[in-house]
């Protein structure tokens, strides 16, 4: 049985990248045009010594037909790049675009709704591989709150909480401001509204904020990551 995560972070945060960190061999599945960063993640997974291959999918259909493809190869992790080109993809669709003209709010309940199925769908392979989906995030101010939070940087009315819930595993990667200069880093548990939640991992056993390795999710999840000791 595999995990399903969600990979949440700003745009160009290094999401894309973190594939290059799964262990053994990895079908990373990414949006030809609307996704960025796969020449990072080929260089940083032969620099581990993994294995990573690249599929790029030009629509839903095209998406949906090589997602069963890597389900049924011998790869060991499945990386979708990522939710918001899918997305767009979907709200792009003639029917949704018809539906809006019509009645926004409609068309937003139609497009939300396929969305969550499209990620029920995905999650399903579970049972066979380890699933990843990226999605980019950002900050955004709540006005009536008075405060920010963490929204889906995607066209349509889709809540960054309808995503997260879904996967056993969710982290964020981005840059943050240290003393010695800028640093990449991944959360796994909540910080400052970033999504982070290993299901089935104590407080005390989980770091909070570490290295942008997803190999860290994966030995969390079997047992064998103990805090502060490397691998």
């Amino acid at each position: 049985m595999g995990v399903f995560c969600i990979v949440a972070g700003p745009r160009l945060g290094g999401k894309s990248t973190l594939a290059g960190t799964l262990p053994g061999k990895t079908v990373m599945l990414q949006a030809a045009v609307l996704e960025t960063g796969s020449r990072s993640a080929l260089a940083l997974a032969r620099k581990l010594g993994n294995k990573l291959e690249v599929v790029q999918f030009n629509d839903l259909v095209d998406f949906r037909t090589k997602y069963e493809a890597a389900l049924k190869s011998d790869c060991d992790s499945i990386y979708i790049d990522g939710y918001a080109a899918i997305n767009d993809l979907r709200w792009a669709g003639a029917d949704i675009q018809a539906a809006f003209k019509k009645n926004n709010f409609e068309a937003f309940g139609k497009h939300g709704d396929e969305m969550t199925k499209l990620c029920l769908y995905i999650k399903a392979g579970v049972s066979a591989k380890n699933i990843f989906l990226t999605c980019a995030m950002k900050l955004k101010q709540d006005k009536e709150k008075d405060e920010q939070d963490v929204v889906c940087e995607v066209n349509g009315k889709i809540a960054a909480t309808s995503l997260t819930k879904l996967g056993e595993c969710v982290v964020s990667v981005m840059m943050v401001q240290t003393e010695s200069g800028p640093r990449r880093v991944m959360v796994t548990k909540t910080m400052d509204k970033w999504p982070g939640r290993v299901d089935g991992v104590l407080d005390d056993d989980n770091p909070g904020v570490c290295v942008p390795d997803l190999s860290i999710v994966l030995r969390m999840v079997d047992g064998t990551y103990v805090k502060g000791v490397a691998a």
